[in-house]
């Protein structure tokens, strides 16, 4: 038996060392889901929006799936009208697991998701305010770190403020589904993504951590969010 529990070992490193390459590995995983909750997002796409963030959770936690990186936090934040000062803030740490035996209790951001379901439609989006906060959300060491949007992108807010932060290593996927107001305006659309990805590479963000894919392409899958993750961690 300790012949084959050492053959076992063996491979489970061998993979660990395939999956993350040769350089530096991070020793946790830390992420920031940011609900758009303002006008027609907030009533037509974040219900979807809602049950594909369960669903990437439950993917990149799952002890036997391809994010064999504990512990993990999961942090839930809204959009709106002043998201750098009342944006909703809501957690879930997922621990080290033994690869040996099973959790004892299974993580969810079910109740941070019910919270954003149930709040009221936002005047304006302050999407400057959301990544600032989620920025100072980031602050762990040697972590691989990703935000994840879900939004139109169009910021509307009275006054724009301008915050220092930085978002370097960070990696970023867009989860965009076009407003009313860009449908009857198309050139915000690609206008808004534009100054968007801008924002984050002033930020310190790599233009190759950065995707955005439409609602309606990756509905209620997490393939695609989650494939875009493993990859920025195994490249950075």
């Amino acid at each position: 038996m300790n012949w084959l529990r050492r053959k076992n070992l063996k491979f489970i490193s061998l993979s660990l060392i395939v999956f993350f390459g040769c350089g530096s590995n991070p020793d946790r995983v830390s992420i920031v889901y940011l609900f758009d909750t303002s006008g027609s997002f907030h009533q037509n796409a974040l219900p979807d929006c809602l049950t594909l963030a369960e669903k990437i959770f439950e993917e990149i936690s799952d002890v036997k799936g391809d994010f064999q990186i504990f512990p993990q936090t999961h942090q839930v934040s809204t959009i709106d009208a002043s998201s750098v000062k009342i944006g909703k803030g809501c957690s879930e740490e997922v621990k080290d697991s033994n690869l040996f035996s099973s959790m004892e209790e299974n993580s969810s951001i079910a109740n941070c998701l019910k919270e954003v379901q149930q709040s009221k439609r936002a005047q304006y989006t302050d999407i400057r305010g959301a990544l600032y906060n989620a920025s100072q959300s980031l602050q762990f060491k040697d972590a691989f770190k990703a935000i994840i949007v879900f939004s139109d992108l169009h910021e509307d807010v009275p006054k724009a403020k301008t915050f220092s932060y930085n978002l370097k290593d960070v990696s970023v996927f867009v989860v965009h589904e076009i407003s009313i107001e860009q449908i009857n305006n198309p050139s915000l659309i690609d206008q808004d993504k534009e100054v968007f990805v801008n924002l984050l590479i002033q930020k310190g963000v790599k233009k190759t951590d950065i995707e955005i894919m439409s609602l309606k392409t990756i509905g209620n899958d997490p393939g695609q969010v989650v494939t875009f993750l493993k990859n920025s961690l195994l490249y950075n």
